[in-house]
C-alpha cells in the first residue's frame, strides 16, 4: 500500500516539479543557455563518441569477438550490393493504392546495407567492404532527394523542394557518419565521392533545416503552433547529427544548435506534464525513444557539458514503458501491453533500446525490464538481444551499451544454470515496478494485482496525437492473458492518417471496451473528452472514476456518463467490476455497451457469459436488463492477424429502448 500511495504521489510531484522556483518550466534552452554550454558544440566533429576506423585497438576493446564476428557476416551479405532506386509508380503508390510499405521496403534495404557494411568495416578494419561503402555513399551522394512519399503526400519530389521529415532524417542519422568513419579512405578512391555526399547533406537536411526554423516550413518544428508528436524528437536528431558531424561554420552550427533545442522545447511543452505517451505504447520509442536520442547527441556533441541531470519530466517520459507493459504470455511468449491510439497489444521494443534509455536515466526498472523481456520460451536462458539497428545513431548506441547487457544477462544464465526457477527470477525482475501508476494528467491508470491481473484504463480525449475514439476505455489481462482487449491499428495506408481515417474500424468506439449511450458512438475531435477523472485506493480496490458524457455527440442526449472501475486485489481470486451511471435528457434507443475480446464467448447462464482464452476462462456477470449480442469481425490486415489471429469478438449488451432516462448498468469479471 505504502509503495502504492508514493507512486501516485510521485506523479503529482513530477508535474509540479517541472517548474523551477520562479515559475517558469525548465527547459532545455535553459540548460543550453547555462555558463560555457553553448562555446562547447564545436564544428568538425571531433566530439564524436567513437573512435576513428584507424583507431584498431580502440574499435577492438569496444567489440568483442563474437559482436565482430555477427558484424562481419552480417556485412558480408551485402557485398556487391546493387543500391535500388525507387520507380516513380512506387513512390506515387501511396496515392494510387493507399500502400505506404511499398517505397520503404526499398528504402530500407538501401540503408540496412550501409549500415551493415559500415559496421562489418568497422569490426574487420581490412578494407574488405569500402569499395561497397563507396558506392553507397555515391549512390546517396548523387541522389536528388532522400524523401518519404508520406512526406510529398504521395507526389514525386522535385530537386528544389527537399521536405524534411522521416524518410530524410533517417539517412540524416546514417549517412554524415559513415562519411565521418570513413572519408579520408573514400578520398583516395576518388575524393568526389565525399564531395557528393558533403553536397547531397547540406542541401537535403543543413540547408532546409537551417531555413526552416523559426518559419511555417516544417510542422514538426513547431513554429506554427500545431500538435508535436513523435516527429519533433525524431527530425532533430537526425538534422542536428547532420550539422554537427558536417557544418563546417561555426556561426551556423551555433544557429542550429540553438533553434533545434528550442524547437524540441515545445515538443516538451506540449507533451503530458505526468510523463504519459498518448500515441500509444508502441509509439514510445519513436517519441521518447528518439527524445532521449537526443538528449545524448547533446551531452556526446557539448562533451558532457550539457548535463541532463535528474529531470523529474524525463524520468517519468522514461518510465511510462514499462508502466504499461503487462509481460510476457507464457504461452505464446508475445509481449502485452496496454495499447491505446496507434499502439499494438503485441510485440515488443528492442531491449537495446529500454537498457540505453535506462542507463540515460539510471533507472534499473527500464535495465531489468530490458532483460526480462528477453527471456525466450521456454525460459532456460536469456539470449542476447538483437545486435543491429536499421539507423546509423541507434547502432552505434547498441554498440556503446551491448557488452554491459550482455554481462547483466549472463548473471542471470548462471543463475538458471544453478537451478533457478525462471518464473522466479522474471518476477523478481519486475518487483519495482509499481502495483499502481496514475497519471492524473493523461487520465490513464495501469494497475496490477497479486495473482497477475493487470489493467490499463484510460479517459482523455478524442484528439490525442495518433488517438482513437476511446475515451473511458481500458483493457484487462489475467496472468497476460489479453481477455479485454484494444484492436489497436491495422497496416499503415492512405486513410490512416486522411479524412476517412475514423470510418476504419479499429479507430470508432464500438471496437473498443466503450458505450454506446442512446445508442450512439464517440465522436473524434479534442473537445469529445472527459471532463474529470479521478484515481483512489479504498480497502484494497483500486477505483478510477471517470465522467465522459462530453465524449458523445449532442445526439446521443446525455446529461452525464460515469464510469467506475473498481480492481479489487485479494491476491487469490481477484476481479474487476465496472459501473457505468447514466442520466438522458431523452431517449430514441436503448444503450449499447461494448466489450472487445479475442476469446470465445458462450453464455453459460442468465446474466452471466463466459470468455474462454490461454486454458483459462474469465467469468463475465452483466444486468439481466440487457441482452447479449456477439458480432465477429474477421480479420485480413496482417498487421493484426498477428496481433490477434483471424478474429476478434465484440460483446454488445444492450438495454430495451424503454430503459429509464436515468440509471446504471453493472459489469463484474471474475475467474
Amino acid at each position: 500500500m505504502t509503495r502504492i500511495l508514493l507512486t501516485i504521489l510521485a506523479s503529482i510531484l513530477a508535474c509540479s516539479a517541472l517548474y523551477a522556483k520562479d515559475g517558469a518550466p525548465e527547459s532545455l534552452t535553459a540548460l543550453y543557455q547555462t555558463k560555457g554550454v553553448a562555446e562547447s558544440f564545436k564544428v568538425g566533429g571531433e566530439w564524436f563518441p567513437f573512435p576513428a576506423y584507424s583507431d584498431r585497438q580502440a574499435w577492438d576493446r569496444l567489440l568483442n569477438d563474437e559482436m565482430k564476428r555477427r558484424f562481419v557476416n552480417k556485412a558480408e551479405k551485402y557485398l556487391k550490393y546493387k543500391w535500388q532506386h525507387i520507380p516513380a509508380s512506387t513512390f506515387v503508390s501511396l496515392n494510387t493504392t493507399g500502400d505506404k510499405q511499398a517505397m520503404r521496403t526499398i528504402e530500407l534495404k538501401n540503408r540496412e546495407a550501409i549500415i551493415y557494411l559500415m559496421m562489418g568495416e568497422l569490426a574487420e578494419g581490412e578494407g574488405r567492404f569500402l569499395m561497397d561503402i563507396a558506392d553507397g555513399l555515391w549512390f546517396y551522394g548523387t541522389s536528388y532527394h532522400w524523401s518519404h512519399s508520406n512526406q510529398t503526400y504521395g507526389q514525386l519530389p522535385r530537386y528544389e523542394m527537399e521536405k524534411i521529415g522521416l524518410g530524410n532524417v533517417r539517412l540524416g542519422a546514417t549517412i554524415p557518419i559513415v562519411w565521418h568513419f570513413f572519408h579520408e579512405e573514400i578520398d583516395k578512391i576518388d575524393p568526389s565521392i565525399s564531395e557528393s555526399v558533403q553536397d547531397a547533406v547540406k542541401r537535403i537536411i543543413i540547408d532546409p533545416a537551417l531555413q526552416g526554423y523559426g518559419t511555417d516550413e516544417f510542422k514538426w518544428m513547431g513554429s506554427i503552433g500545431d500538435r508535436l508528436n513523435n516527429w519533433n524528437p525524431w527530425c532533430n536528431h537526425g538534422c542536428l547529427l547532420a550539422i554537427l558531424l558536417m557544418e563546417k561554420d561555426q556561426k551556423r552550427l551555433d544557429a542550429a544548435v540553438r533553434a533545434s533545442i528550442e524547437s524540441v522545447d515545445k515538443y516538451l511543452a506540449a507533451y503530458p506534464q505526468d510523463g504519459a505517451c498518448d500515441e500509444g505504447a508502441t509509439y514510445w520509442g519513436q517519441s521518447i525513444g528518439r527524445f532521449c536520442e537526443y538528449l545524448q547527441l547533446l551531452s556526446d556533441a557539448s562533451r558532457g557539458a550539457f548535463k541532463i541531470g535528474s529531470n523529474p519530466h524525463f524520468q517519468a517520459m522514461a518510465a511510462y514503458k514499462s508502466r504499461v507493459y503487462a509481460g510476457i504470455n507464457s504461452d505464446t511468449g508475445k509481449s502485452m501491453w496496454a495499447n491505446f491510439a496507434d499502439g499494438n497489444a503485441t510485440g515488443g521494443e528492442n531491449p537495446m533500446m529500454l537498457y540505453t534509455v535506462g542507463n540515460l536515466f539510471d533507472s534499473r526498472e527500464l535495465k531489468n525490464m530490458a532483460i526480462y523481456m528477453s527471456f525466450k520460451a521456454p525460459y532456460k536462458s536469456v539470449p542476447y538481444p538483437s545486435l543491429f539497428s536499421d539507423e546509423g545513431y541507434r547502432q552505434l548506441e547498441i554498440v556503446r551499451h551491448y557488452k554491459e547487457f550482455c554481462r547483466e544477462a549472463d548473471k542471470y544464465n548462471q543463475r538458471l544454470k544453478e537451478g533457478a526457477d525462471p518464473k522466479v527470477l522474471m518476477e523478481e525482475l519486475r518487483a519495482s515496478v509499481p502495483d499502481a501508476s496514475w497519471y492524473p494528467v493523461s487520465q490513464q491508470a495501469f494497475l496490477r494485482t497479486r495473482d497477475s491481473w493487470f489493467v490499463g484504463a484510460k479517459a482523455g480525449n478524442n484528439g490525442e496525437t495518433h488517438g482513437h475514439n476511446d475515451v473511458g476505455s481500458f483493457v484487462l489481462y489475467v496472468d497476460k492473458i489479453p481477455f479485454l482487449v484494444d484492436p489497436g491499428v491495422g497496416t499503415y495506408v492512405k486513410d490512416t492518417f486522411g479524412e476517412n481515417r475514423y470510418k476504419i474500424w479499429t479507430m470508432i468506439s464500438e471496437w473498443h471496451n466503450c458505450p454506446s449511450p442512446n445508442g450512439v458512438a464517440q465522436k473524434d475531435g479534442s473537445q469529445y473528452a472527459a471532463s474529470y477523472s479521478s484515481f483512489e485506493v479504498v480497502k484494497k480496490n483500486y477505483v478510477m472514476k471517470s465522467e465522459f458524457a462530453a465524449a458523445y455527440p449532442e445526439e446521443a442526449s446525455l446529461v452525464s456518463y460515469t464510469r467506475t472501475l473498481s480492481l479489487k486485489d485479494s491476491g487469490m481470486g481477484s476481479s474487476l467490476t465496472v459501473l457505468d451511471e447514466y442520466e438522458l435528457n431523452g431517449r430514441v434507443a436503448g444503450d449499447e455497451v461494448h466489450f472487445i475480446t479475442p476469446g470465445k464467448v458462450k453464455s453459460v447462464a442468465e446474466g452471466m457469459l463466459a470468455i474462454e482464452l490461454g486454458g483459462k476462462v474469465l467469468k463475465m456477470k452483466y444486468p439481466e436488463t440487457m441482452t447479449p449480442e456477439i458480432e465477429t469481425m474477421k480479420i485480413e490486415d496482417k498487421q493484426l492477424v498477428r496481433h490477434w489471429g483471424e478474429s476478434l469478438y465484440a460483446i454488445r449488451l444492450r438495454s430495451s429502448s424503454q430503459a429509464p432516462l436515468k440509471g446504471s448498468y453493472s459489469f463484474v469479471f471474475s475467474l
